[in-house]
């Protein structure tokens, strides 16, 4: 990552030597909290308080300028253990892009990195222990062909690398294309067709690739208060001779009002367990992005996803409601014993006192499936966070949680209760 990151900053110096306009604009945030856990291991059967502390820093740049676009954002975690009931780590998560040339230019290059934080086995809870990085390191080069007013086919190289900090047999290397042709039926409404092929490599395990292919029909439209987008299509994956194949979709639908928000997400596409949800054109809510693909090893899976995000202003000046509600569903091409439904939901009650004060009430409920092994696994939160953020750019925060976590073994069953402050800064 540091090596991408220099590269971005060469290039964005350069573009300033030479007196290109460009606009700047960023921003940094610093969080320091302390909590108290009255069950620190995460066991019933043998709970102990703790006091655990977090260290974070966050950081976002966005440059503009003719022919560029550079966009960072990152925050970085630190987390200490009174008593080392987990283990002390340093996690890293977001994004960053660099843009040469204009957008649907003749000739554009993107070099882009993505850090997510992921489970290693969903079967237990996200102490650090089972926590991993997930890094993405990707070339683009692009070419643009405007055949018309209305028609426009685009060609892009990809050159990828994929990395996990502890599971390195997860780790690929990737290159392919993508070929796609779009027509604009109007103003607010496109159709097109897209194509893409990708190699992919295993670099820690011996002999392991396979071939993944796609074809789609796209479809698009906005209103004044509604919006869609849809993608139509069919994968195929090949490795070792055996083939592996699903239909595919993607599609968007958004609805606002004045009083409220409305988006549902649904896909289905077929993918590995380097990539993960990565390759996902539907991002889901945090309920369930690091959920990823737990099989430690090389194998492809057909991932199914539904999800229904409804936000309200309409309960009093003040408030703020937000629910989510979903489901997803991933099935292994070998290790069956992964197979897993995922059925999620969560709500989220905000008030703002004043300008600078706010009270928050939120609960998430998780329940796992794992289908072939006949294992259930609930988990659920609830947290509570006063917030006074003044206009200097401090901030201070009560806040408290409790977690409860059920399975049919009874063996990663807990309760916890966890209350603290937290101090802030940004600017």
């Amino acid at each position: 990552m540091r090596k991408f990151l220099w590269q971005c900053a060469t290039v964005i110096c350069f573009y300033w030597s030479v007196g290109t306009a460009h606009s700047v604009e960023y921003g940094f945030d610093i969080a320091i909290d302390s909590e108290y856990s009255d069950n620190a291991f995460r066991d019933n059967d043998r709970k102990e308080g703790e006091r655990q502390d977090r260290i974070g820093v966050s950081f976002g740049l966005t440059e503009q300028g003719e022919g560029i676009l550079a966009d960072l954002n990152y925050i970085y975690n630190k987390q200490f253990y009174e008593k080392d009931s987990q283990l002390e780590r340093g996690l890293l998560e977001g994004d960053a892009r660099l843009r040469l040339g204009q957008e649907s230019g003749l000739f554009v290059l993107n070099m882009e990195h993505s850090n997510r934080v992921t489970l290693i086995d969903n079967r237990q809870s996200d102490t650090t222990q089972n926590l991993d990085e997930r890094s993405i390191y990707s070339l683009k080069p692009e070419t643009n062909f405007k055949l018309s007013s209305a028609d426009r086919v685009s060609i892009i190289g990809t050159l990828e690398k994929i990395e996990y900090s502890e599971q390195s047999s997860r780790t690929s290397e990737r290159r392919g294309a993508d070929m796609q042709w779009s027509h604009r039926l109007s103003a607010l409404s496109e159709i097109g067709v897209s194509g893409n092929y990708r190699q992919i490599d295993y670099t820690e395990v011996d002999g392991s690739s396979n071939e993944l292919s796609s074809v789609y029909i796209t479809i698009s439209r906005a209103l004044r208060n509604a919006s869609y987008d849809a993608k139509l299509g069919y994968n195929l994956s090949e490795r070792d001779g055996e083939q592996f194949d699903s239909f595919s979709y993607y599609a968007t639908f958004a609805l606002s009002g004045l009083e409220y928000n409305l988006v549902i997400e649904l896909s289905d596409y077929i993918t590995d367990t380097s990539a993960g949800n990565s390759t996902s054109e539907v991002v889901l809510s945090s309920d369930v992005q690091n959920i990823t693909g737990s099989f430690n090893g090389v194998d492809q899976y057909k991932t199914r996803s539904s999800e229904l995000i409804y936000n309200y202003l309409g309960l009093c000046l003040k408030c703020n409601a937000n629910i989510t509600i979903g489901t997803t569903k991933d099935e292994y091409l070998q290790n069956k014993l992964e197979n897993v439904i995922n059925k999620y939901g969560s709500m989220t009650l905000s008030y703002n006192l004043n300008q600078e004060s706010s009270v928050r009430l939120a609960g998430s409920i998780r329940e796992m499936d794992f289908i072939n092994s006949e294992q259930t696994t609930d988990y659920s939160v609830v947290d509570f966070r006063y917030v006074h953020q003044r206009v200097s750019g401090v901030r201070f925060a009560v806040i408290g949680s409790h977690s409860s976590r059920k399975d049919d073994s009874g063996l990663s069953a807990f309760d916890e209760n966890k209350y603290g402050i937290s101090l802030g800064y940004s600017f």
